[in-house]
């Protein structure tokens, strides 16, 4: 009789390269996967993996700030996954993941958070933003109900 599968809840870090997930059991990081590639042909691959190895219950994404793009393709599959499975999909904001450190935006423009207030600036040094990882815990994350993307730049 095969093992039974465990439990566990997804983060997925898919507005910067590699694109991460993590799995969590009781909120805490057991498992993690990485992939350099567009959202489109990786975010497949690792769910693939992921759903052989577990039973996942809720999804927690970045809906904002970052590439568009990037958060669209992913939210269009998680949704679709989401609603084909059954799981729940919340979102987090970008910064819950870097540190609060500035995110890209577009050319040298940068995502600041001041004051749970997101603003758009431009920055000449970049040595000293940080990097998305995965936290070794989820237990303090700050999350939404509302999955729906968060665009935040203007129509230029």
């Amino acid at each position: 009789m095969p093992k039974p599968l465990d439990d566990i809840d997804v983060v997925v870090l898919s507005i910067a390269t590699p694109i991460q997930v993590g799995a969590y059991k009781d909120k805490i990081l057991i498992d993690s996967l990485s992939k350099d590639g567009l959202s489109s042909d990786v975010l497949p691959l690792l769910f693939d993996i992921l759903l052989k190895k577990y039973n996942i219950h809720t999804i927690y994404y970045i809906n904002g700030p970052g590439s568009y793009m990037a958060i669209k393709v992913c939210y269009i599959f998680l949704i679709s996954l989401c609603m084909i499975k059954g799981f729940k999909l919340l979102s987090c904001s970008g910064f819950e993941f870097n540190n609060n450190s500035a995110i890209k935006a577009i050319n040298d423009r940068y995502f600041f958070n001041q004051k749970d207030k997101i603003v758009l600036k431009k920055i000449q040094n970049t040595h000293n933003i940080d990097d998305f990882k995965l936290p070794k815990s989820i237990k303090n994350i700050n999350y939404s109900l509302n999955a729906k993307p968060n665009f935040v730049l203007p129509v230029i």
